[in-house]
């Protein structure tokens, strides 16, 4: 009797065990025959294995697998899970604050991983984890804008595109989207604040082209230059010539511009230059150089005395004090009795009467 209860019990085991593997292989094929989509993220990652424990999935397709559509707002720490929820990587990850889960090492690294690790006014790209300028949410737009795609844009069908501020672009609205495509060439642009280019649009850039050949620009400060444009740039070739330029401090030539060069040539020969205050020369210029020549023998060079009986003559250049000779009449002589006469040491003396007296 004993026995017989063993083997019924046997029985019993086995046609359950049967019965549970029939069922498990069942729902296993039902499963693989309607697997449920995976998010982007969860199955560019299907054959990045993990380290887990046991009862996790061991790569992150396995874990994919198992997940429902519909999640939204992953970060790169996490995978779409069962229900539509966003669950974190197995393993090392997910990572602290400053750092993101690199699949392929399966360990943290440097960068962002969500938005929250950005500054404001920043949002995480999770191409690269770096944080980049752009709008997180439609917050952070100024009405009538929404964020999309990190941008702040207007829907032009029923507000107006606000103008971009760029004379190169012409505004248009394009299935509701604000377009700022290239135009108005030849448009006049922002100034390179060089006056030997023109400021014009070209395929929506602002472009600087030379011009205004001939044009006056800066002075470069020499007399003997141009200051002219050419091929978009201030040039001073040589010109002006025979216009005064800076002095030598010579009286005897002139300063004039020549080849692009402040020349001295002399000038004419004969005139007058500083003096060197003797009476017996004459400072004139010779050959571009001031010369004091000397006057010619015996000019006065100065005043007669004493009636003329004492005269200032120029003797080999210089003013000497000559004495006229001896009885020469140094005054009027209406009368015999009123000459006055030269005597020596050019003293101008009256003689004394004649016999008989003066009549």
């Amino acid at each position: 009797m004993q026995y017989r209860n063993t083997s019924l019990i046997s029985s019993i085991c086995f046609t359950s065990i049967v019965f549970l593997a029939i069922v498990s292989l069942a729902m296993a094929f039902a499963a693989c025959s309607s697997e449920p989509e995976v998010a982007p993220d969860a199955r560019s990652q299907k054959d990045s294995a993990v380290v887990v424990a046991d009862g996790a999935p061991s790569t992150v397709a396995d874990a994919a697998s198992d997940a429902a559509p519909g999640c939204t707002g992953c970060n790169s720490n996490q995978i779409c899970g069962p229900q539509g929820k966003c669950v974190d990587l197995p393993g090392k990850c997910p990572c602290p604050s400053g750092a993101y889960c690199d699949l392929a090492s399966n360990s943290c690294k440097p960068g962002c991983s969500d938005d929250a690790a950005c500054a404001p006014g920043l949002f995480c790209d999770l191409a690269s984890h770096g944080c980049k300028p752009g709008c997180r949410g439609n917050q952070e737009c100024t009405l009538p804008a929404t964020c999309v795609d990190h941008k702040c844009v207007i829907d032009c069908r029923t507000h107006a595109c606000p103008p971009d501020g760029d004379p190169c672009t012409s505004d248009a609205c394009t299935n509701g989207v604000c377009l700022y495509q290239p135009g108005n060439d030849g448009a006049s642009c922002a100034s390179d604040n060089n006056v030997c280019t023109d400021d014009v649009c070209s395929a929506g850039k602002c472009v600087h082209l030379a011009g205004n050949n001939g044009g006056k620009c800066a002075d470069d400060g020499d007399p003997c230059t141009q200051d002219v444009c050419s091929s978009g740039k201030c040039t001073h070739p040589a010109g002006n010539d025979g216009v005064s330029c800076a002095s030598d401090n010579n009286a005897c030539t002139q300063d004039v511009c020549s080849a692009g060069k402040c020349s001295h040539p002399p000038v004419t020969d004969g005139q007058q230059c500083a003096t060197d205050n003797d009476p017996c020369t004459t400072d004139e210029c010779v050959a571009g150089t001031c010369k004091h020549t000397p006057k010619p023998e015996n000019t006065i060079c100065g005043r007669d005395g004493y009636g003329n009986c004492k005269q200032d003559r120029c003797r080999s250049g210089k003013c000497v004090e000559v004495y006229a000779p001896a009885g020469t009449r140094c005054g009027s002589c209406p009368t015999r009795c009123t000459c006055r006469y030269c005597k020596s040491g050019g003293y101008c003396y009256s003689p004394s009467p004649p016999p008989g007296g003066c009549p």
